[in-house]
């Protein structure tokens, strides 16, 4: 586990598949093992669990503000895009601990490039997600930590 890796203590998984859920949350745990990881499976579980860590900050909690959300965007309710619009919009003080890795099939240069503009996105990355993937974008980013 690398020094960049390790700092991962809380994982957000945002697909509607189950399969690929189940699958993604084996690879995230077998290269970052102290991580926690959460599973909500659109945007709109996401945000709530986003909102509700984000109203215990400061305060002993149950529930972290994760530090990696690792986002689809095809979803039902709300999907990718609708999600990174509305935590674009979320005060600072969450939004600041939060760094978002898009997982697509997507190449459309126009669509890979809008998911880019937003401030959250540290990197997008090719379904499906693998170790080394995973490992090589968290190293080229400093995840913000979540305050003890």
């Amino acid at each position: 586990m690398t020094e960049k890796s390790a700092k991962l203590k809380s994982v957000l998984l945002v697909d509607d598949d189950q399969a690929t859920n189940y699958f993604h949350r084996l690879i995230i745990k077998d290269a970052i093992s102290e991580t926690n990881v959460t599973i909500a499976i659109d945007g709109e579980h996401a945000l709530e669990y986003i909102l509700q860590s984000g109203i215990n900050l400061g305060r002993k909690k149950s529930l972290e503000i994760p530090n990696l959300i690792v986002l689809d965007l095809n979803m039902p309710r709300m999907d990718g895009f609708a999600f990174l619009s509305v935590v674009n919009g979320l005060p600072d003080e969450i939004k600041s601990k939060i760094s978002v890795v898009v997982l697509t099939s997507e190449k459309n240069e126009q669509t890979l490039s809008t998911i880019t503009s937003y401030n959250t996105v540290k990197g997008v990355l090719q379904k499906p997600l693998c170790k080394e993937q995973l490992l090589a974008i968290t190293n080229d980013f400093s995840v913000n930590e979540v305050a003890a």
